[in-house]
């Protein structure tokens, strides 16, 4: 079982390193876009409102397309009270799974939401730029796939192995020991 696990965080891994990627492109594509509208506001040049729109959109792709590399990270949002005051490794590893599984569940059913939407808005347009949104609405549903996936693989972690080797991908201020 350990062997399963460690090779599912090196995949797991991976991931993380293409979903930085990904992170890293959307935010220059923002500062880009950022940039094209000073432009546009003080040069002579046509009016885009569609800068703004890709912008405002690259806004929320960046956030749900790294929300399952914060969870890998443990940098999600979370309860760092219950961490000080719960005592013993046995109640540590107990938190770490239960946050994790809790994760999974409502990346799950968001995962399940944001595919109603994928589907019911195939046939509507945004109105700027013209993109399908049925492509805006699938990045949020790959991203609640992935924290699912990422919490899944933290949570299976939490009872399989150390605790030591729990903490060695997060920051020493949020570490479990």
């Amino acid at each position: 079982m350990k062997r399963l696990v460690y090779r599912v965080r090196g995949v797991t891994r991976i991931l993380g390193i293409a979903e930085t990627i990904l992170g890293s492109l959307l935010m220059l594509l923002i500062f880009v876009l950022m940039l094209l509208q000073v432009a546009q506001r003080y040069l002579p040049i046509g009016p885009g409102v569609w800068v703004g729109e890709l912008a405002r959109f690259g806004l929320v792709w960046l956030t749900f397309a790294m929300a399952g590399y914060l969870v890998s990270k443990n940098e999600h949002v979370a309860i760092g009270v219950i961490d000080t005051w719960v005592k013993g490794e046995f109640w540590r590893r107990g938190v770490i799974v239960f946050v994790n599984l809790v994760i999974v569940v409502v990346g799950v059913l968001f995962a399940i939401d944001s595919w109603a939407m994928v589907e019911g808005a195939s046939t509507q347009l945004t109105p700027a730029t013209g993109i399908p949104l049925s492509l805006i609405y699938i990045i949020p549903f790959i991203g609640f796939i992935l924290s699912s996936v990422h919490g899944l693989v933290r949570a299976a972690s939490g009872v399989v192995l150390p605790l030591s080797e729990l903490i060695e991908d997060e920051d020493e201020s949020v570490a479990y020991v």
